[in-house]
């Protein structure tokens, strides 16, 4: 260690000194010695830092007194007390062993880096989004709306990719409450839902084209089109054999051994006019011909060149028979009617009536019902006008007169008509009662050609041959 000199001055002589010394000199000594001690003290206070700068770096760290007093705000805390005020680089480094990541905004965006997790991503609120896409633009994301569903939004393609071909998506409540599976079991290459799938408007799912496919059109229908036809029935396992066609026009055509089966209850049956559904009308044809062989049997005449036809008068009588067919609607009413002409080029006008008699009787040989009807029921066809139409007084013009004789309670004019089935067979006699069609000169005798009776028809028959016929 080097010493440092300090050079004293020397003691003062009086104004006599022999050396000849002067007091200035004194002085000016005294100033230079004293610059000479601030040195030596400078220079002694540096090496007692130094010296105590190298006892700490050689001391033990903990040893150090205020190590909580956080002089140093340049570093981050451990605890996580203090923010960042700028942006964090972690020279391509990894984040490892995070916890949660939280805050209004997180991006990943840099480079081709990735986030990797093994736990949870969460958005803790409703509303909060996990946003696919450039930086700062929501070109694409995923939303937690509520507690009930998540939204995805964007143009692109959503692509779910995995390793195994089998990618589950369920939709779960609590508890489960629907899954949508997508090749969930053996590679199955179809979709799998166990939940309600809906169209809220007229979305259409489409097949191969634009031009095959379904939806609903409108509330309360559900549609199927196809440009050539809609097949239903064996074409699950490649082209059909057996199936119902639909044509793009409606048409319906059973192919192979398809059938078109309608339950066999009563009232089951084919019926028309879509707007006011209703089972159509057919005739039982009642020919009259000449069971008649007494006094009141009608004339058969000259009617219309080489055609002859039956003529009534006053008081003749046609018998007529009817079988209720297999095809009859069950509980309908039934209507007589009558086919009628006459043959006067100068007919003016007149009235006629008509007046029926019948009884009916199930069959089967039932219990209950297969006995003729002890009465026959009774009525007129009164007043019938042969100028109804306004064109009734042409010459062979066929005019048609009807009522019903059925209803829902028997009468003494009407049949009970719950009471009609399959096989029934009702007996008739038409009377002309009275008749005052004229030509100005002379009555004018019509002609009866038919009396038949209309029923609803289901266009289908009956189960059973025999009683009951819909069991």
């Amino acid at each position: 260690m080097t010493r440092s000199k300090v050079f004293m001055p020397k003691e003062p002589k009086g104004k006599d000194d022999a050396a000849g010394t002067t007091d200035t000199q004194v002085i000016e000594g005294l100033v230079t010695w004293a610059r000479e001690v601030s040195h030596v003290l400078d220079e002694l206070s540096l090496r007692a830092e130094k010296a105590a700068t190298q006892a700490i770096i050689g001391a033990d760290h903990g040893a150090l007194a205020n190590l909580d007093l956080d002089h140093h705000l340049l570093y981050l805390l451990v605890d996580g007390g203090r923010a960042l005020t700028g942006n964090w680089s972690l020279g391509n480094n990894n984040l490892t062993s995070v916890g949660d990541l939280t805050g209004t905004q997180i991006n990943i965006s840099a480079g081709s880096g990735n986030y990797t997790s093994t736990g949870n991503i969460s958005l803790a609120s409703d509303g909060g989004r996990l946003i696919l896409g450039q930086s700062g633009v929501v070109d694409a994301y995923v939303e937690w709306l509520s507690a009930e569903f998540i939204h995805f939004s964007g143009t692109g393609t959503y692509a779910f990719t995995s390793n195994d071909t089998n990618i589950q998506m369920a939709f779960r409540g609590s508890p489960k409450s629907g899954n949508f599976w997508w090749l969930k079991d053996a590679d199955k290459d179809y979709f799998w839902f166990n939940d309600d799938i809906l169209m809220a408007l007229d979305e259409k799912v489409y097949h191969r084209t634009k031009l095959i496919g379904s939806y609903s059109q409108a509330p309360g229908f559900y549609d199927i089109f196809a440009n050539t036809a809609v097949r239903i029935g064996d074409s699950s396992a490649g082209a059909p054999t057996n199936y119902i066609s639909i044509s793009s026009a409606g048409d319906l055509t059973p192919k192979g051994s398809a059938d078109i089966v309608i339950e066999k209850a009563s009232g089951n049956g084919i019926k028309v006019d879509d707007a006011a559904k209703t089972f159509p009308w057919r005739d039982l044809r009642g020919d009259q011909f000449a069971k008649n062989t007494g006094a009141t049997k009608p004339t058969l005449t000259t009617y219309n060149g080489a055609i002859e036809s039956w003529q009534f008068g006053n008081g003749d009588e046609a018998f007529l028979t009817y079988h209720i067919p297999h095809d009859y609607v069950a509980r309908t009413d039934i209507h007589l009617h009558v086919h009628w002409s006459q043959t006067s080029a100068t007919a003016t006008g007149g009235t006629i009536d008509f007046k029926y008699s019948a009884i009916y009787a199930k069959g089967w040989n039932q219990a209950t019902g297969s006995t003729f009807t002890s009465t026959p029921i009774t009525a007129l066809f009164s007043s019938i006008d042969i100028n109804d139409g306004a064109s009734g007084l042409n010459r062979y013009q066929q005019h048609i007169t009807e009522l019903i004789i059925s209803a829902a309670t028997a009468t003494a004019a009407l049949f009970d008509r719950d009471d009609f089935e399959p096989d029934g067979v009702i007996e008739l006699t038409l009377e002309m009662v009275t008749n005052s069609l004229t030509n100005g000169v002379t009555v004018l005798d019509p002609f009866i050609h038919y009396v038949d009776i209309h029923y609803q028809s289901t266009n289908i028959g009956t189960k059973e041959r025999d009683s009951d016929f819909y069991r």
